[in-house]
């Protein structure tokens, strides 16, 4: 087994896992290309208070990214094997109180991405294949098909990769070490 301290000090795989969507995708349908979109969790506020509510990644956008940032977005286009992660911009007024927001030459050293943009633009996708996840979808994009996607981040999340399964290998000796 190799030694799980220096896997975790690589990036996250996000690539690769963006490739093994598209291949379980194509073992359902050999055809699929064009584009897989996903938007981060939105940044939500408590009700009569100007605080953040307690905010977590959705899933299916993590398992792609790797990234935290709540109100970002991801385009994987299928032809091409290129990433792009879409950071919210520099808000003058709030950084007074949050402080500066990751750059994209951070995000870009973070993430296993090609190139980071920030959430304006993506104003418009340009494939006519958008594969998207049912209710996790702003209105400018228009995706095409909102199940697949779902269900092969579903399937591939199951089967973990070396990076996610070291994560439980200290728990796992204090266990087998405590019976």
């Amino acid at each position: 087994m190799a030694d799980y301290e220096a896997i975790l000090k690589g990036k996250y795989p996000a690539k690769a896992h963006a490739r093994k969507v598209v291949e379980y995708m194509r073992s359902k349908n050999k055809d699929v290309s064009g584009v897989l979109y996903l938007e981060g969790q939105k940044t939500k506020m408590i009700e009569d208070n100007d605080g953040e509510a307690p905010f977590r990644q959705r899933r299916f956008f993590y398992y792609l990214t790797g990234c935290s940032l709540p109100d970002s977005y991801l385009t994987y286009d299928i032809q091409s094997d290129k990433s792009t992660l879409y950071i919210p911009p520099i808000d003058a007024d709030s950084v007074i109180w949050s402080g500066l927001p990751m750059s994209a030459e951070e995000a870009l050293s973070l993430y296993d991405i090609d190139s980071v943009l920030t959430t304006p633009e993506i104003t418009s996708l340009s494939s006519s294949s958008i594969y998207a996840i049912a209710d996790q979808v702003s209105t400018s994009v228009s995706p095409v098909d909102t199940k697949l996607l779902k269900e092969a981040i579903e399937e591939c999340r199951v089967f973990k990769d070396e990076y996610e399964v070291p994560r439980r290998q200290p728990y796992i000796t204090w266990i087998t070490q405590n019976l």
